[in-house]
């Protein structure tokens, strides 16, 4: 039996000739999405990381610059109109900027330049400011233990520093507002010794003074409240054996004799462990004075056993230094100089000449000789301590970072 197959009407075979097409079609469209969508992921991940070195480069900037603080390179003035201006240039090529900028060339290996700066004058030049008022008439300082820490009288300098990261076709500048990390101060007078004290023309003040009083401030004995910081007053001096001296003490009580408890070794004075004073002011600078001693000096025979207060040293005067003075042994200083920070003498200390300090004295013994007319002096001052260390060997701490949308 023969079977009779019918075939589909003409229009339905149309009707699925257009559906088909259809489908077609729109496989089409959605294929050319999924390529353009896979394009533009690839341009925008490509976009987020530029962006991302960018961000990078700009905060390699920022390490760059406080570096540059630390060593002193961009200079602790306190004059809120100062400016330093890193570029992207040798140091040999910098340009010349007006009278309070400083120009600088950058650290950076040659031939592996980050773009964090430029080479010349303008608004992307890797740039180092005090934080100020509007007027910029005075510099905010940081201090932790003050409410508010952001004030102008003691603590830390904050810095502001402004770094514009570029990386090829992004471009992104942060604005970081940092402090060097104060050193803790626990002193217990201006002067302080395990031994005798024995002072001719010296002046001991235990109030405490700001980090910016003038020098030579105190030299006939009086009392200046104007630099004073208001925190509480220790001793004029402090010993444990007796004190003698023809100078003015000044402090409450004026001095302490006889006492008990004195320092295991400098790193007491500084809150630190032992092994964190180590670590921190690493390996000694010699045995001779080298100029003015800034920053950290750890005066030490070659070969010296560490702080074993054996080492004897002498130097000439005729120098101002600041930072922390640390002599493993007997000192006698022959002339005049200035001192701001700690002088931390183990063994005796002795000094022959007018001299001024601003911060703190600390040794087994002391023996000032001199007459009146070379004055001597020294004014107690947490804030000079903690701020000529810490600008030279602190860390940072980073008060503030943000992201500027031009």
């Amino acid at each position: 039996m023969r079977s009779h197959m019918k075939s589909p009407p003409l229009n339905e075979r149309g009707m699925a000739l257009v559906i088909a097409l259809v489908v077609l079609v729109v496989l089409s469209i959605m294929s050319l999405a999924f390529i353009m969508s896979i394009t533009s992921g690839k341009r925008n991940a490509s976009y987020d990381a530029q962006a991302a070195r960018a961000l990078n480069v700009a905060d390699a900037g920022i390490a760059e610059a406080m570096e540059r603080i630390r060593r002193g390179e961009v200079p602790n003035t306190m004059d809120p109109k100062d400016v330093a201006q890193i570029f992207l240039i040798d140091e040999g090529s910098v340009p010349t900027l007006g009278a309070d900028s400083l120009a600088l060339g950058t650290h950076q290996p040659v031939g592996e330049w980050l773009t964090y700066s430029s080479a010349t004058p303008g608004p992307e030049v890797l740039t180092v400011a005090y934080k100020t008022d509007a007027a910029r008439t005075v510099v905010y300082r940081y201090d932790s233990t003050k409410n508010p820490a952001v004030q102008t009288v003691s603590g830390q300098p904050i810095y502001v520093i402004t770094a514009t990261g570029r990386y090829g076709n992004s471009r992104r500048k942060v604005v970081a507002e940092v402090v060097n990390r104060s050193v803790g101060v626990n002193l217990k007078a201006a002067l302080t010794s395990q031994k005798k004290i024995s002072l001719k023309a010296l002046n001991l003040n235990g109030y405490d003074h700001r980090a910016d009083t003038p020098s030579q401030t105190g030299n006939n004995g009086a009392r200046i409240p104007a630099w004073e910081t208001g925190a509480a007053a220790l001793p004029g001096a402090w010993s444990g054996k007796k004190i003698k001296t023809d100078g003015t003490l000044i402090g409450v009580p004026t001095k302490l004799e006889n006492q008990k408890n004195f320092y295991q070794g400098v790193w007491e004075v500084l809150n630190m462990t032992q092994d964190e004073f180590d670590g921190w002011i690493g390996e000694p600078n010699g045995d001779k004075k080298q100029g003015n001693p800034r920053g950290i000096t750890y005066v030490e025979h070659t070969g010296g056993k560490k702080h074993d207060g054996k080492g004897k040293f002498e130097w000439k005067g005729g120098f101002n230094g600041d930072g922390i003075l640390y002599v493993n042994g007997d000192l006698k200083i022959k002339g005049d100089f200035t001192f701001r920070g700690l002088i931390y003498v183990n063994g005796k200390f002795e000094v022959e000449g007018a001299a001024w300090f601003l911060g703190g004295v600390v040794a087994k013994e002391v023996n000032v000789k001199g007459k009146k007319g070379s004055e001597k002096v020294v004014l107690r001052s947490d804030d000079s301590i903690s701020q000529n260390i810490s600008k030279a060997g602190g860390l940072f701490a980073t008060l503030s970072w943000r992201e500027i949308r031009d």
